[in-house]
């Protein structure tokens, strides 16, 4: 026997109580998540000597004290804390490192989508051998999981440390495939001190210098730096002859290039040339960067500088943005975070490193919602 009002009927009553009591659970996980947006971005630490709510410690860290604060201003999320069954307070840990985890996910998932030409903290990675060719295959692991096509990639930049930039064991020897050599030591013989102090101090100073020099202009390095006479403001001051060393140079990104040749690419440039001198009497402000032409430039005209640019564009001039990402990690994993996992901390990371990216709590709210079976969300009053 059906009711003759469908609004009056038990089935209909019954699914609009789940979903206003859904409404009302997702409200209440919409703040938990944003407080844990707040100490993410802000660097504060979640937890306390125990974030037990149910302990008896006067401490139970900033996490549960800023959601007593929010508690004091609204009285769902008062009773929620009050009155809630413990495995359904969405506060322990456990539920604080997923939230964690979501919310780096979608920090990276968000910086792969930006059309954007921007440095980037991307992980952090425990590593059990420091030697460089463990390195080179953690940093590749890690590529693959984020999905970066390592194949795309035409730079890298990395700090001074021995287990990186060491011609013999470092990452850079992987990267380059340079192989060790073998130095001996001689004994110098001399008839006076002037000899003496030039065969032992001034010849090994040139021949280090010399060979630093050597090490710093490569021919991939000399590549790279030939692109940045393509920019209006430097392609107009060199002449037909240093135009075709020029093409000779940059040909070492022929892979990339559609240019089936030296000499096809050769004309593209002068092409080029011809156009920025035209157009460097209108402006020439905004011509000073790899960037701005590579904006305006029209690729079905000038295919190749299109390319050419783009590459510039994207090849590490400093190791800052590593270095800024080490002083994060101090700031995150002190002294008294010590024992942080590596999710928790890439998540904490992702979130204080980029703390002027807007994260959508209501996204990831709901991505916690599809990662499991939640005790809050269930589709009916009786399961």
């Amino acid at each position: 026997m059906t009711s003759e009002v469908p609004s009056s009927s038990l089935p209909y009553k019954l699914n609009q109580q789940n979903q206003a009591q859904y409404q009302h659970n997702i409200k209440l996980l919409e703040k938990i998540v944003d407080a844990i947006i707040l100490c993410g971005k802000q660097n504060i630490p979640l937890r306390g000597h125990r974030d037990d709510t149910i302990s008896d410690s006067s401490n139970k860290g900033n996490f549960l004290a800023i959601l007593q604060l929010l508690a004091k201003h609204d009285e769902q999320l008062w009773s929620h804390l009050q009155k809630a069954k413990r495995n359904a307070l969405y506060t322990r840990k456990t539920i604080q490192n997923e939230v964690i985890q979501l919310i780096g996910n979608h920090i990276t998932d968000t910086r792969e989508h930006l059309a954007i030409i921007k440095e980037e903290f991307l992980d952090f990675a425990n590593i059990g051998r420091t030697t460089g060719e463990a390195i080179a295959d953690k940093l590749i692991e890690i590529l693959r999981l984020l999905a970066i096509p390592i194949e795309n990639m035409r730079g890298q930049a990395y700090d001074g440390g021995a287990a990186m930039a060491s011609e013999n064991r470092g990452l850079d020897s992987v990267r380059l495939g340079f192989a060790p050599s073998s130095n001996t030591e001689k004994i110098v013989s001399t008839s006076n001190p002037r000899d003496y102090y030039r065969s032992v101090v001034a010849i090994p100073f040139l021949d280090f210098f010399l060979s630093e020099l050597n090490t710093r202009f490569q021919k991939e390095d000399l590549a790279e730096y030939s692109i940045c006479y393509l920019l209006p403001v430097n392609v107009t001051d060199i002449s037909h002859e240093e135009l075709s060393k020029l093409a000779s140079e940059i040909i070492f990104w022929g892979s990339d290039l559609p240019c089936l040749s030296v000499k096809d690419l050769e004309k593209e440039l002068r092409d080029w040339r011809r156009y920025c001198v035209n157009m460097i009497k209108e402006s020439s402000d905004k011509l000073c960067n790899l960037l701005n032409p590579f904006n305006f430039v029209d690729g079905d005209v000038f295919p190749n500088v299109k390319i050419l640019l783009h590459i510039g564009c994207v090849l590490p001039i400093t190791t800052c943005e590593a270095e800024r990402s080490f002083s994060g990690l101090r700031r995150i994993k002190s002294f008294m975070r010590s024992t942080m996992q590596e999710d928790r901390l890439t998540g904490l990371a992702l979130m204080h490193l980029h703390h002027s990216l807007e994260i959508d709590q209501k996204e990831i709210v709901q991505s916690f919602i599809r990662q499991g079976k939640r005790r809050l969300f269930q589709s009916s009053l009786f399961s």
